[in-house]
């Protein structure tokens, strides 16, 4: 059964890992093997990065939203082999609405009846609404609730890659629909229901404030560059 709440990563190192295209060179700047816990979204499931020159699947933690299980759906396809290549262990499903939990239920049940052997959390509406106070009104984004999860988690180490707040393109093959930067915000922001500006303004202010509290939070080159405010 899932379990409502995030995973404990109390004294954990985390390192999350977006789907912008500079994932790949800040991954390279990086050592994944000192994380305890390599955290990626939605389609990663079925897009492997590059570090080094060779491909790099790896990731236990799997952040997905509501979306269909499928490999032709912009959520990827989590099955038996997916997890055996990307070395998945725990899950988090993010439920917008309760009117979502039958679809949630019937994810879960398809992961049982695949036999996989997974530590799955639910991320529930009382959470969202938490993430989305500092952009009201907006609906905040995958990436931006995991953010806020690992944000409010403090972990013994955060490090963020791969968001560029819709700024720079997709990895490649993450979305066929983003060729290039001006798609990427395009796509973002197409049915009116998320701010990548607002979201990005908040992420600056909780690393800020994390950072003033001492805590160990730190983002890659990319990351930092997409915060800084551009004429």
């Amino acid at each position: 059964m899932p379990r409502f709440g995030g995973p404990d990563l109390a004294g954990k190192r985390v390192l999350l890992i977006g789907p912008a295209e500079s994932a790949n060179d800040e991954l390279d700047r990086i050592d994944p093997d000192a994380f305890d816990f390599v955290g990626r979204m939605n389609k990663s499931i079925n897009t492997p990065l590059t570090r080094n020159g060779a491909p790099f699947a790896y990731h236990n933690l799997y952040f997905r939203n509501q979306q269909r299980n499928s490999a032709k759906s912009h959520a990827g396809r989590l099955d038996r082999a997916s997890a055996q290549e990307c070395g998945t262990q725990v899950v988090v499903f993010v439920l917008y609405s309760w009117r979502e939990i039958l679809r949630l239920f019937r994810k879960v049940l398809g992961l049982w009846r695949m036999g996989l052997d997974l530590e799955v959390h639910v991320l529930g509406p009382r959470f969202i609404r938490h993430a989305a106070a500092p952009i009201a009104p907006a609906k905040p984004t995958l990436g931006f609730v995991a953010l806020r999860y690992l944000i409010d988690a403090r972990p013994a180490q955060l490090h963020v890659i791969g968001f560029t707040f819709f700024r720079t393109k997709y990895v490649d093959k993450y979305n066929d629909l983003v060729e290039n930067d001006a798609d990427a915000i395009a796509w973002a922001t197409r049915n009116g229901k998320h701010n990548p500006e607002a979201e990005r303004l908040a992420f600056r202010n909780l690393y800020r404030q994390a950072l003033a509290e001492g805590r160990n939070v730190t983002l890659g080159e990319d990351v930092l560059g997409a915060l800084e405010d551009h004429e």
